[in-house]
C-alpha cells in the first residue's frame, strides 16, 4: 500500500513476500463462499443494505447453474421467504432462508481455479525502474502494471520502462497520466500518442488512464471544477 513502492528499498523484498503468499506466475485459487461471507457482514449489523443486494444477487446466479428437481426446491424455498424481488427482500428473510439453502449452494457455487493476479493500485515511478527491478516484477503475475507518466519531461524514462516492462513478458498496463497541472493540452495529447505507438510498435495492450489534476488545499479542493492555467 506504499505510495511509491519502487521507491521503498525493500521492494524486491516485497516481491519475494508477496510469492511466498502464493500469487506467483501461474498460480490459482478457488474462491471462496461469497454467499457465505456476506451471511456474516449481515449478522454483524454493517452495511446491511449493501449486503443484502450482496446475497440476493449471489442466491439468484445460482439458478443457472442448478437441474431440474434441486433447481425448483432451491426456488421454491426462495419463494416462499419472498426472495424472488428485491423489493420484497427483507434482511431477517435473507438470515432466515440461508440455513436452508446453505448445503445447495455450496455444493453447487462455482469451484474452479481461478488465475491469481497482483495489482499495485498506483501508479509505479518510472523513475526507479531498472533491469533488475522490471525482472523482479515480471516473477509475480502482475495486471495490470500501472506506470505514471504525470508530464512529458518523463518521456525517456517512461519509454524505457515500458520496453523493460514488454522485455519481460509484461503485456498488460494501465498508465495513470495527470492532465490539468501546469501541462498544455498539446503535452497530454502528446503522452496518449506515445501509449499508442508503444502499443504497435511492442505488441502490447496499455490503457492511458487520464487523472484530472485537483488541488490539495483551499477551496478549489471541495470540488472537481478546477482547471488549470493552460
Amino acid at each position: 500500500m506504499d505510495n511509491n513502492v519502487l521507491a521503498s528499498p525493500k521492494f524486491i523484498e516485497i516481491v519475494d513476500e508477496i510469492k511466498a503468499m502464493g500469487f506467483y506466475k501461474g498460480a490459482t485459487y478457488i474462491e471462496p463462499n461469497q454467499l457465505k461471507i456476506t451471511i456474516d457482514n449481515l449478522v454483524s449489523g454493517y452495511n446491511d443494505n449493501g449486503f443484502m443486494r450482496r446475497a440476493f444477487r449471489l442466491m439468484h446466479a445460482l439458478i443457472p447453474r442448478l437441474r431440474k428437481k434441486v433447481a425448483q426446491e432451491y426456488y421454491n424455498i426462495l419463494a416462499e421467504y419472498n426472495l424472488l424481488s428485491f423489493e420484497t427482500t427483507t434482511k431477517e428473510n435473507i438470515l432466515s432462508v440461508y440455513p436452508l439453502i446453505e448445503e445447495t449452494y455450496e455444493k453447487y457455487r462455482p469451484k474452479s481455479p481461478r488465475l491469481r493476479y497482483v495489482d499495485f493500485n498506483q501508479g509505479t515511478d518510472c523513475r526507479y525502474v531498472t533491469e533488475e527491478i522490471m525482472q523482479k516484477i515480471s516473477e509475480i503475475p502482475i495486471r495490470p502494471l500501472r506506470i505514471a507518466f504525470d508530464y512529458i519531461g518523463l518521456k525517456k524514462q517512461y519509454v524505457a520502462a515500458v520496453r523493460l516492462a514488454a522485455k519481460y513478458g509484461i503485456k498488460e498496463l494501465s498508465n495513470y497520466i495527470l492532465y490539468n497541472f501546469q501541462d498544455k493540452p498539446e503535452d497530454l495529447y502528446e503522452r496518449l500518442r506515445i501509449n499508442i505507438d508503444l502499443c504497435s510498435e511492442l505488441d502490447i495492450a496499455i490503457f492511458s488512464f487520464p487523472m484530472k489534476y485537483i488541488p490539495l488545499f483551499g477551496e478549489e479542493a471541495k470540488h472537481r471544477e478546477f482547471t488549470g492555467k493552460h
